[in-house]
């Protein structure tokens, strides 16, 4: 009974962790578009994602469409991917 509810727990992790992911990717585009930062979606996307963005520091870089592309959110999402197969694997050992 305990290795499933570690299992349970495992699979909400990783779930938690892919939705984190695809609402970091959407604030990638909404920031990206400077427009579309300054609108209500946008700033309501940017507003969600604020808590769970890594603060490690990186630059962000200009875009020409009058955004930027955030360093921050980017390293936050490829480690969220990152995790995701090795929460899987343990649950799949456990």
């Amino acid at each position: 009974m305990p290795g499933r509810f570690v299992r349970t727990l495992l699979t909400v992790a990783t779930d938690i962790a892919v939705l984190c992911a695809v609402l970091l990717t959407a604030r990638l585009v909404v920031d990206f578009f400077g427009a579309m930062a300054a609108g209500p979606l946008g700033s309501l996307v940017v507003r969600l994602s604020d808590p769970i963005v890594l603060p490690i520091g990186l630059a962000a870089r200009k875009t020409p469409y009058g955004g930027i592309f955030n360093m921050d959110v980017t390293a936050t999402v490829l480690f969220l991917l990152a995790i995701q197969p090795v929460l899987s694997r343990v649950r799949r050992d456990v």
